[in-house]
C-alpha cells in the first residue's frame, strides 16, 4: 500500500529558519535529544554554546532521520560535488565524542 505524502504546513515562524553552527546529541533508552545552536568563535564568549532549538524524538525516528539525511547528502554530492570537511587539529573545535558536541 502506497501512502500519500502528507500536506506540509510551515508556520510563519518556522519559515524564518534558524542558523546553527553547533549541535549536541544526547540519548536515553527511550529518546534522542538534538540541541541546535551557535557557538561564537571570539574569546569574549568563552566558547559558550547557546541552544536555540531542541528536537526530541524516538530512537526509530532518529534512525529514519539519519537515513534521510544520508540520502540527501548523497544526492547533494552527486549534483554539486563532494562535501569537504576541514582537517581537525587536536584542541580545535570539531567533533567531541566525549560530550557529543559537533561544531562546524
Amino acid at each position: 500500500m502506497v501512502r500519500e505524502s502528507p500536506k506540509i504546513i510551515v508556520s510563519d515562524e518556522a519559515k524564518k529558519g534558524t542558523y546553527s553552527n553547533v549541535m549536541r546529541v544526547a540519548h536515553s533508552p527511550f529518546e534522542f535529544t538534538f540541541d541546535f545552536g551557535t557557538m561564537p568563535i571570539g574569546p569574549e564568549d568563552a566558547g559558550a554554546m547557546t541552544v536555540y532549538n531542541r528536537i526530541i524524538m524516538s530512537p526509530s525516528h532518529a534512525k529514519i532521520m539519519l537515513n534521510a539525511l544520508g540520502d540527501n547528502i548523497k544526492t547533494f554530492e552527486e549534483k554539486f560535488g563532494k562535501i569537504k570537511l576541514p582537517e581537525l587539529k587536536k584542541g580545535k573545535p570539531g567533533v567531541s565524542s566525549s560530550d557529543q558536541v559537533y561544531i562546524g
